[in-house]
């Protein structure tokens, strides 16, 4: 799901209406508005449908459905989102986001690192 995402939200296309909303213009609250129903509530909510079903079903156990599925988001879409606006990475497809979907999932698997206990003395 979060591939299908990438592949919309983090396009040449799509970067550039981001930047464009990071603009002054006339118009911009609409379009702001629309933007933000149409793309960032509306890929939240399907995220968050995705995972409630998956806990439904007893596959996953998350406390708050509706607050986790911002985080998968924001790690493998935003922050991606947001470097492609600076100029930093190129756009999908020249940006591969297939890795960087799966560090995030396994960040929010508990599987990307773990912590061990302090050494004496430190």
């Amino acid at each position: 799901m979060l591939g299908a995402v990438a592949r919309n939200v983090l396009s040449a296309d799509a970067v550039g209406l981001f930047r464009l909303l990071t603009s002054s213009f006339p118009g911009r609250e609409k379009m702001l508005a629309v933007h933000q129903r149409n793309g960032v509530e509306r890929g939240t909510a399907l995220l968050r449908d995705w995972m409630e079903r998956q806990r439904q079903r007893g596959l996953v156990d998350v406390a708050d459905t509706a607050v986790v599925s911002e985080l998968p988001l924001g790690m493998a879409i935003a922050e991606p989102l947001r470097r492609m606006a600076l100029g930093l990475i190129a756009p999908v497809p020249q940006w591969d986001a297939g890795a960087h979907i799966k560090a995030a999932l396994a960040l929010l698997q508990g599987k990307a690192f773990a912590l061990r206990p302090p050494c004496p003395g430190d």
